[in-house]
């Protein structure tokens, strides 16, 4: 419930109060989606109101022995690529990428259809890659299943 009451007080903020300040800093906005989406998945994933404070702390290093565990370590390790792909990807790099090929071959209408052709397998990819990491990790029992 306080999921809920925490994103409904933030839709009204950023109607009524901030909302034109974030369309006109679009860096700054990243920056805030990003901590609201955090803060959001702690309060969700909280079993009792006690552990958001502690688990809020533990964000930016209080409460903690280090800034890094050796579980953190192997798990960077195992997921080095995927991080390194989910951090360029999630740039317009690859939207820039298409529109700059598109301006160089707009006079070659077929290679137009080849370069669009290329972006719907590359979403396709992307979605089977993530498919098959989202059944490699099945073994975790069901997001709701505590509910």
């Amino acid at each position: 419930m306080l999921w809920g009451v925490y994103y409904g007080v933030l839709i009204v903020l950023e109607k009524y109060i901030y909302g034109k300040w974030l369309e006109k800093n679009r860096v700054l906005s990243h920056i805030y989606f990003a901590v609201i989406t955090v803060v959001g998945f702690i309060i969700f994933d909280s079993t009792t109101l006690s552990d958001i404070p502690h688990r809020l702390g533990q964000l930016i290093g209080i409460g903690v022995n280090g800034l890094t565990t050796v579980s953190d370590s192997f798990y960077v390790s195992g997921y080095a690529v995927t991080l390194l792909l989910a951090l360029v990807l999630s740039l317009p790099v690859m939207h820039r990428l298409w529109d700059w090929l598109c301006n160089k071959i707009s006079s070659h209408h077929r290679l137009c259809i080849v370069q669009n052709s290329v972006r719907y397998v590359w979403c396709l990819a992307v979605l089977l890659v993530s498919t098959a990491y989202l059944i490699d990790g099945s073994y975790n029992p069901f997001l709701y299943f505590r509910f």
